[in-house]
């Protein structure tokens, strides 16, 4: 399970590294555009019928973005100017810690045994959109959540774990955004703001992130709202 966790974050790592140096993106808006277009992706190959096949092609094609690094990243300080940036290495950090509470606590609220888990599973065991589904799920529902927690559940295997630790990178990647740009000279800044930020949406807000993880949409789509809004007025 550790393996393919670890498989799963270089894959995405390599991603991010991809489309800050080819689409000359900030690095900390890349997680987010990972997710959005992992999720693009996998809905376009589960239609046709290929989403295992495609995945494993994703994940290779991002550790070989990782592997092949060193030949576009030119110097120590282009890497810690554009790519290992205080706030995308401080995100790192977080984004573990509350990964590794989340996937401590077990599924607890109905939603998630009535809805989510299983459309997730359901996608896993049938490796693309299943046909007939069980009678406690709702057809209404976007299968968005289940195609993402897919490269995990076929890394790590079905475990109510995989989809926890799915879930936190997915809550956690809109909260780089506010950080664009960060630099090392104010690295201490940029940890505390982050912190402050993240703590505030945990205890102020009441965001499901971390020991009292929940699946579900509701928290992915706000914060993904406003990071692109944030990003927009404070950066475009």
């Amino acid at each position: 399970m550790l393996l393919g966790c670890i498989i799963v974050a270089l894959a995405m790592a390599g991603c991010c590294f991809g489309f800050t140096r080819f689409n000359k993106m900030p690095i900390e808006t890349t997680p987010l555009f990972t997710v959005a277009a992992t999720v693009t992706l996998l809905y376009v190959c589960a239609y046709l019928g290929f989403l295992q096949v495609a995945t494993y092609l994703m994940l290779a094609f991002g550790l070989g973005l990782l592997l092949f690094s060193p030949f576009y990243i030119r110097n120590r300080e282009q890497l810690f100017a554009q790519y290992l940036t205080p706030a995308f290495c401080i995100w790192i950090i977080l984004t573990a810690i509350f990964c590794y509470f989340a996937v401590h606590r077990g599924l607890y609220q109905w939603d998630d045994f009535d809805e989510w888990a299983p459309h997730a599973k359901a996608i896993f065991f049938k490796n693309g959109f299943p046909g007939v589904v069980h009678y406690g799920m709702n057809n209404d529902y976007p299968p968005g959540l289940g195609l993402y927690y897919y490269p995990f559940l076929l890394m790590m295997g079905l475990s109510d774990s995989a989809m926890k630790l799915a879930h936190c990178s997915l809550i956690m990647s809109p909260l780089l955004v506010l950080f664009c740009r960060s630099q090392w000279s104010q690295w201490q800044r940029t940890a505390a703001l982050l912190v402050l930020t993240t703590l505030g949406l945990l205890f102020l807000y009441h965001t499901h992130l971390g020991f009292n993880m929940l699946l579900g949409p509701d928290d992915a789509i706000g914060l993904t709202l406003g990071a692109m809004l944030s990003y927009y007025y404070f950066y475009v």
